[in-house]
């Protein structure tokens, strides 16, 4: 019978054999990071020799080693709550808090356009200021139910959603089509 760190050792490269020109980029998984650290400690393998059986390019590992470190040490799980710091941290914050959503919900009740509430926001409640694409954004993905739909059509039938997707289109230095 195997040792269970060979078997271990065995399956984990099993699963990174894809030959290297092939692989689109991915971030390193959790279960990477741990045979990172097997290989490195317990096997005492250098970056270079790691990233040949994880499939990865020596720099990538050699990184990984730099972000991970606690002490001198290699640490899989530090390197995990690094990223996971980082990632929380490229979340955008959203602009629509609930005191702002109030207000704005109210003007689309009326039959407002999102650019007529953005200016309403930025004279009368300046803490509240948020541009005309945030609130079209909110609209898209955030709204629900019957207010979505209502406003959506309102919108498009007023024919605000073309003309706001024309001037994007037109700062970004694309052609209208």
């Amino acid at each position: 019978m195997k040792d269970s760190k060979v078997v271990f050792f065995e399956i984990s490269i099993a699963k990174n054999n894809a030959p290297r020109g092939t692989v689109s980029y991915k971030r390193i998984t959790l279960a990477e990071r741990l045979d990172i650290f097997r290989l490195l400690h317990i096997e005492r393998l250098k970056p270079s020799q790691i990233a040949k059986l994880l499939n990865r390019k020596p720099s990538t590992i050699t990184r990984e080693i730099t972000k991970g470190m606690d002490n001198k040490v290699y640490n899989p799980l530090v390197a995990e709550m690094r990223r996971l710091e980082v990632r929380k941290k490229q979340r955008p914050n959203l602009k629509m808090t609930k005191e702002a959503w109030k207000l704005v919900k109210a003007k689309l009740e009326l039959g407002w356009p999102p650019e007529q509430i953005a200016k309403w926001l930025r004279l009368e409640c300046p803490e509240h200021s948020m541009s005309a694409k945030t609130i079209y954004n909110y609209i898209s993905f955030h709204m629900k139910g019957e207010l979505k739909m209502s406003t959506l059509m309102d919108l498009l039938q007023r024919g605000t959603i073309q003309q706001q997707e024309e001037e994007t289109d037109k700062k970004e230095g694309d052609k209208p089509a």
